[in-house]
């Protein structure tokens, strides 16, 4: 366990459990609903296994319509209501939508300290986005991509992760959707020198962004 993990009260095995019993579920009827089987279902339960990214965006989406929250962008509500770290950042670095995850897991709590400021870039994190920007990902020509890097979070200590990083659109900008795992440096390095920096990867991911924020914003009151 890292130190970025999230404290127990608020983590996303409880989070899950807590979404799950909500709806009067099943494990095997919210497997299914979710497009996997009960024994994953378990396994998140029990904290022996973490939802894959596509999953994370469908859990998202779920709760956002459970919530029906008006005057918000579907897009940034989905981020927000995300059992998982996640962030949307603009071409210029501004902090768009946080997940609560992220913030409490910081210490940090939505109603006392307002998302308005810039983020900090790394070396790591400035050089994966000027290969991204070269690739053609704020044009829309790169569906998906994989960041290994240090980053500046919430705080003004460099952290390592893992992301999964998707376009997606914010008042006619281009903008990163950011899903993150923390790691330890010991991880950090066993998946940099696995992936390096940046990989590319293809446009299923971003398929089920759009699609999971088109469903958010049909079901919007």
């Amino acid at each position: 366990m890292t130190a970025r993990e999230a404290t127990p009260e608020y983590s996303p095995v409880v989070e899950i459990l807590a979404l799950r019993t909500q709806l009067k579920l099943s494990q095997a009827e919210f497997g299914e609903m979710l497009e996997v089987d009960q024994a994953t279902v378990s396994r998140w339960e029990h904290g022996l296994q973490a939802p894959d990214p596509k999953v994370r965006i469908r859990l998202s989406e779920l709760i956002y319509r459970l919530n029906a929250t008006k005057g918000i962008k579907p897009e940034i509500a989905l981020v927000e209501y995300s059992l998982f770290p996640m962030a949307i950042i603009s071409q210029d670095w501004r902090v768009i939508a946080l997940s609560d995850s992220l913030l409490r897991t910081n210490g940090q709590d939505r109603e006392r300290k307002p998302i308005a400021r810039k983020k900090h870039a790394t070396a790591d994190m400035e050089q994966a986005i000027s290969l991204l920007r070269g690739r053609g990902f704020f044009e829309g020509r790169v569906g998906a991509a994989r960041i290994v890097a240090h980053g500046f979070m919430l705080r003004d200590d460099q952290e390592p992760f893992e992301a999964i990083c998707t376009p997606v659109a914010i008042d006619g900008e281009i903008c990163r959707l950011m899903q993150y795992v923390f790691l330890s440096e010991e991880e950090f390095r066993s998946r940099r020198s696995a992936c390096g920096l940046l990989t590319i990867l293809d446009r299923e991911l971003s398929a089920v962004a759009a699609h999971s924020s088109g469903s958010a914003r049909a079901s919007a009151p």
